[in-house]
């Protein structure tokens, strides 16, 4: 149960994000003119590091063999990430922020489009590692779905997933039926979650064969010799 909150607390954690002394440099890319958007090019790299973080938390959650202590486990991120969601899109709706428009640099829209885009992902990545889990936890919560169908559409607006996010993003949309699901559409972290997971059972040590004993030449007498 220790290690079931110790867990817990890890993953509510990256929840939140902090800047890491990224704010001022982000202004002054911004303010150095020009049509390319520095803001977004250095929110990219941050944004890839986020999602490692990401991926070293769901690996504590595969590693726990256990689906009572998973479900339990995801169902409480999940609580704290939706309050999270929520409270991000309300700030986001109040600056009338635009997905797509250049990156921002001031602190609230900035810190709402971050915990959007990043909460957003991670939600994707425990659902497609752990679908079954994911679905019988979210399909409960009805309030969710139009949250999540929002956070989805909105981060794919906003420039920040490109490439193999982009990619991902899409899955992650097509396994919620957000968009329609393509005619070859298969979670391809399913199959590879259940291979790590029975790779990591433990061995049953194996059975000592029992080995006949060569005997050596008996003697024996015969009836004439009695």
């Amino acid at each position: 149960m220790r290690l079931l909150f110790q867990l817990c607390f890890a993953l509510s954690f990256l929840l939140s994000f902090t800047w890491c002394g990224s704010e001022q440099k982000m202004k002054n890319e911004n303010s150095d003119g020009g049509g390319e958007d520095k803001g977004l090019l250095l929110y990219r790299q941050l944004f890839q590091a986020r999602r490692q973080d990401h991926m070293e938390a769901i690996n504590n959650i595969l590693a726990l063999q256990d689906y009572e202590k998973q479900y339990k486990l995801v169902s409480l991120v999940y609580e704290k990430l939706f309050e999270v969601l929520t409270e991000a899109k309300a700030a986001l709706q109040q600056t009338n922020y635009i997905p797509g428009e250049k990156f921002p640099t001031e602190e609230t829209t900035r810190d709402a489009l971050s915990s959007v885009l990043e909460n957003t992902a991670f939600f994707g990545e425990i659902l497609l590692r752990l679908p079954d889990i994911s679905h019988d936890i979210y399909v409960k919560r009805k309030e969710w779905k139009d949250i999540l169908a929002w956070a989805v559409l909105f981060a794919q607006q906003t420039r920040v997933f490109e490439g193999v996010h982009a990619t991902f993003l899409h899955l992650v949309a097509q396994e919620l039926n957000i968009v329609e699901r393509g005619p070859d559409y298969q979670n391809p972290y399913k199959m590879e979650s259940k291979l790590t997971f029975q790779g990591s059972e433990p061995v049953k040590p194996k059975k000592k064969e029992k080995k006949n004993k060569k005997r050596g030449p008996r003697l024996s007498r015969t009836r004439s010799e009695l």
